[in-house]
């Protein structure tokens, strides 16, 4: 992880928290609450940039596989929802271990 750089963090934190919030207006509500809106202020403050990218895409990954799981084994409905907030925490602890690793692997890859 590299030196977090205060400004950046803010910026990315308003423009993660505004992406969620984009999320949230666009789905009225079903897609989205307002909750991870709230939680994306401090998910991105910690991260910073570029992390918080890899956090985003982490979070919505774990979500979708969680979420295909759940459906397979019946559990879920395609309708159902699934809190988002606990895959942001997963991802974040995820980012903040192994941030650099993933970022210089999906680097390599491009």
């Amino acid at each position: 992880m590299q030196p977090l750089d205060f400004g950046r963090a803010i910026v990315a934190a308003v423009l993660c928290s505004f992406f969620f919030w984009l999320l949230w207006f666009v789905t009225k509500g079903r897609g989205m609450g307002l909750g991870d809106v709230k939680f994306a202020i401090p998910f991105a403050l910690l991260l910073g940039w570029p992390d918080v990218l890899i956090g985003l895409m982490l979070s919505f990954l774990i979500g979708a596989i969680i979420s295909i799981i759940l459906m397979l084994l019946k559990k879920k409905k395609l309708k159902q929802t699934i809190p988002f907030g606990t895959f942001m925490v997963v991802a974040l602890v995820i980012t903040l271990l192994f941030g650099n690793v993933i970022l210089k692997w999906y680097m390599g890859m491009l």
